[in-house]
């Protein structure tokens, strides 16, 4: 029996919810990385990293199905049988990758053994074997997921997955602080990754009532899995443009290097990571306003919803490159050596690519992924070969070079196809991304000329001025973005509310009459959150929270 109504939440409720484990992950991993890696050293670190990376690589073989379930639970959610033949695809990919990983990774343990040296066989296939478990916990999750995110009910599957990132944060720390090496490091995330899928099957059964379960048909299989391979395309290519690096610097240059690669990665690539992951949301609304009312409602939201999405994604990345040497002191102490520039070269890579989520929802609800994945493509081809080149004559500053050139050139590259496709005009992404990333990289120059100059020494000053001048250039974004009509008008409003900004609620109203009405008589009564230039959610006569 479900606990709540059956009504999908706001887009807000859902951004956030779909965010708020991501950004509990991270933190959970920014605390404990410390601990691990005194515990483990930064060589045994790195190889844990390692494994990590090449178990992502075996979650390729479920074609893309864990990634488009819930967008076809969108596309189809009033009818429950058929729901539950999607439903069952999923968990059929599943099985099939933890029977085909199990057997590989055993058989693989002594060649990697050997190739990086300092790790005996037998603690080599416990490692591999735990990577390998984690992975599949975290798809069989991703299935129990899909179904209440595809009917834009987010927020109890969030909850689960946030508990089962407590239970495995208290897990890795605590293995390491009862003495535990590497072997009884990974065999403890990877009890604690058992444990994350039957913690939110329980969240989610008792917000949504039984999962639905189907026999597939056949035909309505193919079409899946046609859907699901195109998709899958991105999927390979974001493995190769973000996981590659990590894997090419721990052959070529060594365990150690890729440790503080993938120490600086756990940062950017968390942000890059929060910003993708909210559009998840935006991904399934769209799904539901194409299948109920056409493609040229959804279209028009592209505009405004990339506003949003870069208003709220520059700064923390911009933030990062500015306070890097500061954060890495105050976090780790002794910054391994190159840590703060791979910092600033992985956010570097990552900037643009942030930018261009709304597109890549947007082609996902009208069922065309290939249009993103001709791009991405593209940018792992040229990150290959750039990587290739460049890597044996400068070594880690070559990986890096090519990253940040391919990333680039494919984000650009896939919002020329995917405005090209939909026919959405260039100064729609022009106007929507360039202020804001003018303003806030403006607002933070003043930081990285205090954090470069290193004018306080200690961990806990650095602290105090970290904080300080991250809260300080968040407030200024945050201030230019509500002033620019640039947040969502629920945030807007209920800022507009607060005593300080009482009199200025004149922000929240003039974004809200900037909302067009000529779809009014279209759709149900619709909710306000993320409106502003031709932007309304249309979602149900509940008004957004």
């Amino acid at each position: 029996m479900s606990i709540s109504s059956d009504k999908p939440s706001s887009l807000v409720r859902n951004s956030v919810a779909q965010t708020a484990p991501k950004l509990a992950a991270y933190l959970f991993s920014f605390l404990s990385a410390p601990v691990v890696l005194q515990g483990l050293g930064l060589r045994r670190f790195g190889i844990w990293a390692l494994t990590g990376a090449l178990a992502q690589y075996g979650a390729l073989l479920d074609l893309g199905v864990g990634a488009s379930l819930a967008r076809y639970i969108a596309a189809h959610q009033s009818d429950r049988r058929l729901c539950g033949e999607y439903m069952a695809i999923g968990w059929l990919s599943v099985g099939v990758i933890a029977a085909v990983l199990g057997p590989v990774t055993f058989a693989a343990a002594p060649l990697l053994s050997h190739a990086l040296g300092g790790i005996s066989t037998s603690d080599m296939r416990i490692v591999l074997c735990s990577s390998a478990s984690l992975m599949c916990c975290s798809m069989a999750m991703s299935v129990i997921c899909a179904y209440p995110i595809g009917r834009r009910r987010m927020v109890a599957p969030n909850i689960g997955i946030t508990i089962g990132a407590a239970i495995n944060f208290v897990a890795s720390v605590g293995s390491i602080a009862l003495g535990a090496k590497l072997p009884g490091y990974a065999l403890a995330n990877a009890g604690a990754g058992v444990l994350w899928p039957i913690v939110v099957a329980i969240v989610v059964i008792h917000a949504e009532g039984p999962i639905p379960f189907a026999i597939p048909d056949r035909r309505r299989m193919r079409e899946f899995l046609a859907f699901s391979i195109k998709n899958q395309l991105v999927r390979v290519t974001a493995l190769v443009n973000y996981q590659t690096d990590k894997v090419v610097i721990a052959f070529a240059v060594g365990p150690s290097a890729a440790g503080a690669y993938e120490l600086a990665n756990r940062v950017a690539i968390a942000v890059r990571e929060v910003a993708n992951y909210a559009t998840s949301a935006i991904s399934i609304e769209l799904t539901w306003l194409r299948s109920h009312f056409g493609s040229e409602l959804a279209r028009e939201r592209y505009r405004r919803l990339n506003e949003v999405s870069a208003t709220l994604v520059f700064p923390p990345m911009l933030l990062l490159m500015a306070t890097a040497p500061l954060l890495l002191e105050v976090w780790l102490s002794h910054a391994p050596p190159n840590s703060v520039a791979i910092l600033v070269c992985l956010c570097a890579a990552y900037l643009m690519g942030a930018s261009t989520a709304v597109g890549y929802a947007l082609a996902v609800a009208a069922g065309e992924p290939g249009v993103v994945a001709r791009s991405s493509v593209a940018a792992a081809v040229a990150n290959i070969i750039l990587t290739a080149s460049l890597s044996p004559i400068f070594g880690i500053w070559g990986v890096l070079a090519g990253t940040v050139v391919a990333l680039t050139l494919g984000a650009l590259a896939q919002v020329f196809l995917v405005h090209r496709r939909f026919s959405i005009p260039a100064r729609d992404y022009i106007d929507a991304v360039v202020p804001p990333l003018v303003i806030c990289t403006l607002l933070a120059l003043p930081v990285l000329a205090f954090c470069y100059t290193d004018p306080v020494h200690g961990r806990g000053l650095r602290a105090i001025a970290l904080v300080l001048l991250s809260a300080l250039y968040l407030m200024a974004c945050g201030v230019w973005a509500l002033r620019a009509r640039r947040l969502p008008v629920d945030v807007a409003t209920r800022l507009a509310r607060l005593p300080w900004l009482r009199s200025r609620s004149w922000v929240a109203r003039r974004a809200l009459e900037r909302v067009p009405r000529r779809h009014a008589s279209e759709a149900p009564p619709v909710s306000s959150e993320m409106v502003g230039h031709g932007v309304v959610t249309a979602t149900s006569s509940r008004t957004a929270d």
